[in-house]
């Protein structure tokens, strides 16, 4: 179940006194419905609004929307999530997480939880799992 990483993202950030949280959340199946078009945005249900506020209204967030989608779509997306009270941070990358000793991001970026249909995210159960969490660590 997603929610178990989404709890360890917050343990380990506690643990080693870091102030982030980064989402990589895919959009077609998980925030969005696909409809194979550019444009016609629509949420998948209505309980992915409600998460994606719940994260994106929390400081340590960084949403970081992950997706195949041409370059000529992405600003028109972010567009979407913020007409909605979404910020959307990046896309597709993590510029604030830097190379280190043991970890190389230069192909991969670095995220803490990862929102993917094709991973096992259900949209139907773990918005609602991800949301209540949320809103119990206030």
């Amino acid at each position: 179940m997603i929610i178990e990483a989404v709890v360890r993202a917050y343990r380990v950030m506690k643990e080693r006194n870091w102030d982030k949280i980064y989402w990589a959340i895919d959009l077609h199946g998980v925030c969005l419905k696909s409809n194979y078009e550019n444009g016609g945005y629509e949420w998948i249900n209505e309980q992915a609004l409600a998460g994606l506020r719940a994260i994106s209204d929390r400081n340590e967030s960084r949403i970081i929307l992950w997706s195949s989608c041409h370059d000529e779509e992405k600003n028109a997306i972010i567009d979407f999530f913020e007409d909605h009270s979404i910020c959307v941070d990046y896309f597709n990358c993590n510029p604030l997480e830097k190379n280190t000793k043991t970890g190389c991001f230069d192909d991969k970026f670095y995220f803490s939880v990862l929102l993917d249909d094709k991973a096992g995210f259900d949209p139907s159960r773990d918005w609602d799992d991800i949301k209540h969490y949320l809103d119990s660590i206030n």
